[in-house]
């Protein structure tokens, strides 16, 4: 799991990254939000990972990352009418 959303995250900022009208210093505290955010997810999810079987966890991260696909794909439809 921790590889999984290693690559969406850097997929994500690759992303925010390359967009050309993006000017990154008027998104830093955005970005260091979400480092912070980030780095607390890492914790939690160590601390949870030590307490659930990972059987269980595998299923409800796919659900999840399914969901979220969902709702990104439904917005940029809704978006584009």
């Amino acid at each position: 799991m921790g590889t999984s959303l290693l690559i969406v995250s850097a997929n994500a900022f690759i992303g925010f990254l390359g967009d050309r009208q993006v000017h990154l210093i008027d998104h830093a505290p955005l970005l260091f939000m979400f480092i912070a955010l980030a780095i607390g997810g890492i914790f939690v999810g160590g601390f949870l990972a030590k307490r659930i079987d990972g059987n269980r966890l595998r299923p409800g991260f796919g659900w999840f990352i399914l969901t979220m696909g969902a709702y990104i794909i439904i917005r940029e439809l809704y978006t584009l009418s």
